[in-house]
């Protein structure tokens, strides 16, 4: 997917997402939509990482391309625990996806350490 402020991208938020996440697995949602938005624009996210939230909300990505394995202990007050952080790890899907976007890329594949 080209974009309107550089066309020249070959990776799309989806293909890039799950490059990075295979590369620093274990970060925070945040950081990893800095990057995207960085790599995408050229420029910081005037948001602070909040640009394109619903990549870790949508029921379309989430627990199918990656998957969030931070401890939930901060108890929420309507009774529902959350994690104070996220730590996202790809699912094999993603894995899968990360490496077709390397070889768009023109790099080599990674094997996934968890198979």
């Amino acid at each position: 997917m080209k974009t309107k402020s550089n066309p020249s991208l070959k990776l799309n938020g989806i293909e890039y997402l799950c490059l990075i996440i295979q590369s620093e697995p274990g970060k925070s949602q945040r950081y990893y939509l800095k990057k995207k938005y960085l790599y995408q624009r050229s420029k910081e996210d005037p948001h602070k990482g909040g640009s394109g939230a619903a990549y870790f909300s949508s029921k379309y990505y989430r627990n199918i391309y990656w998957r969030c394995y931070a401890p939930k202990n901060v108890l929420q007050p309507n009774g529902n625990y959350r994690a104070i952080k996220s730590c996202m790890h790809l699912t094999p899907k993603g894995w899968y996806y990360a490496n077709k976007a390397r070889k768009k890329l023109g790099l080599e594949p990674i094997n996934n350490p968890n198979l």
